[in-house]
């Protein structure tokens, strides 16, 4: 009996041994395809936008529509500069136009270094100086007051953070002009604004320095976002006339072209800046241990005088003992950076942009840059 058990065992063995094994089939794996450019995912339409699209404001892709507008104003501005005391002493006025198919009641402006007050909520540490203080207030000619000090049917303003708004005594109907009035000051920050603007030792950069108008645009009206300080901005187009008094012996520059050189700069300054604009290769056209850079001014003042047309906003510098150059660039660097641009573009194409601004650093508004 055992022996049959060994045989039954070996022939089963051997039955076994000669049945081919059966494979487990393996999962071919998908050659990965790379498409040529990313897939941007789904765009959900605002309502806002959709009302814009439909009103012919805007189209699909974000771009202007047949009926599109962009509001404007005009600015002259005059800045005062105690470079020992760090103090701007500022006044205005702005012209505002109304491009717009709406009636407006309030104006919305931003006074961004209102960040630098006490209390004022932002999102990182600053230096609390005050603020801007502002001094005069008035709506074609009439002064604004607070509304708790305002007469009835006067003009009232308010602000709340690096937010104002002024209460128009009448409406501003589409295609008219409100003029505007302002005399403010601050004092300067070591580092404002996030470190956008101000002082070194011998060096003053100036930047949101006087009350700027908030935008209004045809997808979310006003844009009443407050400026937090770690943030940027949301601004519209408009021209500048802006004049710095400033200590004669201080260079200024400022967005713009100067206006009056000859009253300003020292003779061999001004003759070696104008080669340097007429230059292939830099030219130095100040020398600080030897050079007086200015002339010497009134009571030791000079008003430096810029203007600047269709543009977003508007900055400036004082240096003092400084070596000024004006450096020559070749257009073919200039132009160099549309390659990496285009680029990028054909890779990635175009994303619609419907959607509102969803913080100060993004907008729907297109750069444009024509005026109606």
């Amino acid at each position: 009996m055992r022996r049959l058990s060994l045989v039954l065992l070996f022939l089963l063995a051997g039955c076994t041994a000669s049945r081919p094994m059966e494979q487990t089939p393996v999962a071919s794996t998908p050659e990965r395809v790379r498409p040529e450019r990313p897939l941007p995912a789904p765009v959900t339409l605002l309502p806002s936008f959709e009302a814009a699209i439909e009103r012919g404001t805007r189209t699909m892709d974000g771009r202007p529509g047949p009926n599109y507008w962009q509001q404007y104003a005009r600015y002259d501005l005059t800045a005062r500069i105690d470079t020992a005391a760090r103090r701007l002493d500022g006044e205005g006025r702005i012209v505002y136009l109304n491009r717009s198919p709406d009636v407006l009641r309030q104006l919305f402006l931003e006074l961004p270094l209102n960040v630098h007050a006490e209390g004022v909520v932002r999102n990182e540490p600053a230096e609390v100086t005050g603020g801007v203080t502002l001094h005069y207030v008035a709506v074609e000619g009439q002064e604004a007051l607070h509304p708790a000090e305002a007469p009835a049917g006067a003009p009232r303003y308010a602000v709340n953070g690096t937010r104002m708004i002024i209460f128009l005594q009448r409406d501003l109907a589409p295609g008219d002009s409100v003029r505007l009035d302002f005399r403010w000051s601050f004092t300067i920050p070591k580092r404002g604004a996030g470190g956008r603007m101000g002082y070194d030792e011998n060096l003053f950069f100036l930047a949101y320095w006087y009350p700027h108008m908030a935008v209004y645009d045809d997808v979310i009206g006003w844009f009443t976002d407050s400026f937090l300080s770690r943030a940027e901005f949301y601004f519209g187009y408009g021209d500048y006339r802006i004049t710095i008094d400033a200590p004669a012996g201080w260079l200024v520059m400022a967005t713009g072209t100067l206006e009056n050189p000859e009253e300003v700069l020292a003779p061999e300054v001004l003759a070696r800046m104008r080669q340097a604009y007429a230059s292939d290769t830099p030219v130095r056209i100040a020398e600080p241990d030897t050079d007086p850079v200015t002339l010497p001014g009134t009571d030791g003042r000079l008003q430096w005088r810029f203007r600047a047309t269709n543009v977003r906003d508007v900055a400036f510098s004082l240096v003092h003992r400084a070596t000024g150059k004006v450096p020559a660039r070749p257009w073919a660097t200039v132009t160099a950076t549309d390659r990496p641009i285009t680029r990028r573009s054909t890779r990635s194409g175009v994303r619609p942009r419907p959607a509102g601004p969803t913080s100060r650093a993004t907008s729907s508004t297109p750069s444009a840059t024509s005026r109606a």
